[in-house]
Order: structure tokens, then C-alpha cells, then sequence
């Protein structure tokens, strides 16, 4: 039974949570259910407005829902919060830093808020971990975005959690840093912390999630590992073609009998077709229209295809 306990270390049954009353009612849960296991990165993908937020809230314990259980490494997270919150931290957002605060100084703060037993060596060892030694005695507000988010993933260290959630992690920063944040991520799994992660990007999520949730409406739409949800929507047979010549393909393919729907992904043509031996046709019609093609193959479905057919609007 206690193997059992370890190997979960997030278990959410039926739970429902609704904000406001009567006719303004709104259900912002409908009955989630999910297991995170224990050393797993998990991805909680869905639309502005799907439940994410609030589900995280809940499990935080900063909001109480209406009904179902939420068990943290086997405590209940509704009845023991302290305890839970103790093997738990959260990033999200910036406006919890002291602004005139440095970066060594703003986690001493935490530390001392969290009553660590020895507060400046958990503040050494955090800032080595994220790798902000060098910059201790940057003011925190002056930060890049960058570095923003590496403190508030060293603020969220601070109390050795056992599951750390990790909000938005490299929202609006650029390729280099949200590759840094992306590694200090894979860094943390290999320590054998486990990860929840909220994303807009699917490349991020496929990259780093061991199993994503798609949630939308409040509810879980799909469950799987990345490769499982992109194998649910292989029913679409998809070439793609591209091209450094600024030439819009697309009404030139769209008139070879059996392609279905053509559109853009950046500067690759992505054609649905019924059959992929229409891949000789479209690129000897193409060749025939004097179009240099770089490149014509068979696309594996995306990710983001799949969180588009189960939440039926994307991401908002």
C-alpha cells in the first residue's frame, strides 16, 4: 500500500469547483479526475479560461473546490493543507518579489517566511542549482525576463518540494532564455522532482512532458504521452512542401484531385490529402509550374493538431 502512495504524487478525483451564482453561474471544474506520478513531468495544456488556474489553485490550497478529493504523495490536500503546501511550491508570476530587494536578499526573505532550519545555506544552494551565483546581488526587480523566471524557480526550490508546479515557465522569453529554463527543468526531473507544467507552447510541452493533459471547458479532454495524442489524430494523412521562393502554393495544390484542405504552418505548406500517393502528383504539377521545392514528405501529425481536434478552438 505505501509503494502504492509513492508512485502517486498528484491524485485528483471528481473534482468540481463554480464561481458566482444563479444565472451567472459558472462552472469552472467539472468533475477532474488525473494521477501525476511521482519523478513524472506532467503537462496541463488547455485554452485561456479551461480550468488550469483554478485547478492549480486548488491544489495549492487557494481555493477550496465544491466537491471531489485532492491527495498530494497520499495526504489530503483539502483537510491537511499546511502539511501538503510543505512538499509543494509554485512559480507564477513576478509580483511577490521585494522590489528593492537583491536576488540573494529576496531568497533569504522566503527562506526565513518558509522557517528553514538553515536558511543561507538552502539560499547557496538554490542560486548554484539555477545558477545564479553571479548575479546574488543584482537588484531582483532589474532583472531580464530571463533571470526573472530562474529566481522564481529558486524561490520555488527553497523548501526541498516533492512537487513543484511550474506556471508559464518561459512565457514571453526569448529562444536563449527559455532554453535555459528549459534545461534547469530537465535538471530538476533528473533529481527526481515532480513537475507539473502549464504551457502554451507545443513544442515545450512535447519536449519536456512525460504525459500531458488537454483540459477544456473544466474538464479533461485527452490524456496521454505526446506520441499517444498525436497517434489519436492520425486519421489525417498530411504532406507538407516548402519552398524559399515567395510564391503562395496553395492555389496550385488545392486543384489536384484528392487534396482536401491546404493552409500554411510558417513558410511550410501542410496539405491534407486522401491518400498519400498524391505526393508524386502535387510535386511534378508544382515542378511543371517552374516552383523550386526544397522539400516534399509525408509530416507526422503535430501536437498541436491533436490539443486543436480535442479542444475543437486552441489555444486563446
Amino acid at each position: 500500500m505505501h509503494n502504492q502512495i509513492m508512485q502517486s504524487a498528484l491524485s485528483i478525483k471528481a473534482l468540481s469547483k463554480s464561481f458566482g451564482s444563479g444565472s451567472s453561474k459558472l462552472a469552472a471544474l467539472g468533475g477532474v479526475s488525473l494521477e501525476v506520478k511521482a519523478g513524472e513531468v506532467f503537462g496541463l495544456l488547455g485554452p485561456n479560461g479551461a480550468g488550469k488556474t483554478t485547478l492549480i489553485s486548488i491544489v495549492c490550497g487557494l481555493e477550496t473546490p465544491d466537491s471531489g478529493t485532492v491527495k498530494v504523495f497520499g495526504v489530503d490536500a483539502l483537510r491537511e493543507r499546511h502539511k501538503v503546501q510543505q512538499m509543494i511550491n509554485v512559480t507564477s508570476g513576478f509580483s511577490g518579489v521585494m522590489q528593492s530587494l537583491t536576488v540573494q536578499d529576496t531568497l533569504y526573505y522566503y527562506a526565513l517566511l518558509y522557517s528553514l532550519p538553515d536558511p543561507k545555506a538552502k539560499v547557496e544552494e538554490v542560486l548554484g542549482l539555477t545558477q545564479l551565483s553571479g548575479r546574488r546581488n543584482d537588484e531582483a526587480s532589474k532583472l531580464s525576463s530571463g533571470l526573472r523566471q530562474r529566481l522564481l524557480v529558486a524561490k520555488a526550490l527553497l523548501n526541498d518540494p516533492r512537487l513543484i508546479l511550474l506556471d508559464e515557465p518561459t512565457v514571453g522569453l526569448d529562444v536563449g532564455m527559455a532554453l535555459e529554463v528549459r534545461r534547469l527543468i530537465k535538471g530538476l526531473k533528473k533529481k527526481g522532482l515532480t513537475i507539473i507544467l502549464t504551457t502554451h507552447y507545443m513544442k515545450e510541452a512535447e519536449e519536456l512532458c512525460d504525459r500531458i493533459a488537454l483540459i477544456n471547458g473544466g474538464r479533461i479532454v485527452a490524456l496521454g504521452t505526446p506520441r499517444e495524442l498525436k497517434n489519436r489524430v492520425r486519421g489525417r494523412k498530411i504532406i507538407e512542401v516548402q519552398t524559399t521562393e515567395a510564391v503562395d502554393l496553395r492555389q496550385i495544390v488545392s486543384k489536384v484531385k484528392g487534396v482536401v484542405s491546404c493552409w500554411y504552418a510558417g513558410d511550410i505548406l501542410r496539405v491534407e490529402v486522401g491518400d498519400y500517393k498524391l505526393i508524386r502528383p502535387i510535386a511534378r504539377l508544382l515542378i511543371d509550374k517552374g516552383v523550386k521545392l526544397d522539400m516534399v514528405s509525408i509530416a507526422e501529425p503535430t501536437l498541436e493538431e491533436a490539443f486543436l481536434k480535442f479542444t475543437s478552438r486552441g489555444l486563446g
